[in-house]
Formats: structure tokens, sequence, C-alpha cells
């Protein structure tokens, strides 16, 4: 099983990287607003944390699937 690819790795980097950013610029935003701006980036940034693991666990589970679904189609092809 091919599973750790270039292209396997960029997007779960990708993804990742996303939410946090998502999080770190909403925690930016808030800080402006109430005037403690590194307090919110980095309160964004502690609670995107699960929701990237949760990405994470997401994209995987994508790529098993493919992964899966590729297996049995060559399997087929075989018999």
């Amino acid at each position: 099983m091919k599973f750790y690819t270039l292209k396997h790795r960029l997007t779960t980097l990708f993804a990742t990287t996303v939410i946090i950013a998502i999080f770190a610029l909403a925690g930016y935003f808030i800080g402006k607003k109430v005037g403690n701006v590194n307090l919110f980036i980095m309160l964004g940034v502690l609670i995107s944390y699960p929701f990237s693991l949760f990405g994470l666990t997401k994209v995987l589970k994508g790529y098993v699937k493919q992964e899966e679904k590729e297996e049995d189609l060559i399997e087929k092809q075989v018999k």
C-alpha cells in the first residue's frame, strides 16, 4: 500500500495549516477588537488543535478508502 506519497503529505500539511491559520486570524481580529492581540492569537491556535486533528483524520480516512477501492479494483482485474 503506497500510502505516504508526496501528494498525501502535502495535502495533510495544507489542510492542518489552513485550519490553524483560520483560527489564528479569527483570534487576531477578536484580539484587535478587545485590545489583546497576542492572547487571542494564542487562544485561536490552541482552540484550533482539536479541529485540525478532526480535519486530519477525515483526510486520512479518505485516503484509506481510496486506497482500498484501488486495491479491490486490482484484485478484480487479476481474477
